[in-house]
């Protein structure tokens, strides 16, 4: 049986919440790296380099 689902991105949306909440998941769960993250910058996603170590391949 042929995959009649469309290509997408289904991640896309626990990303993009993560990315919004990142600093307050980490303060929840690990208060005390809280203070060594510069939160000047926006968290990036390293999915594909870590597919390509063949961590989350299908």
């Amino acid at each position: 049986m042929s995959n009649t689902a469309p290509n997408g991105r289904y991640d896309m949306p626990w990303k993009l919440a993560l990315t919004h909440a990142v600093y307050d998941f980490l303060d929840f769960f690990f208060p005390d790296i809280g203070v060594e993250i510069d939160r000047k910058k926006r968290p990036r996603f390293r999915d594909k380099e870590l597919a390509a170590l063949g961590f989350g391949a299908h």
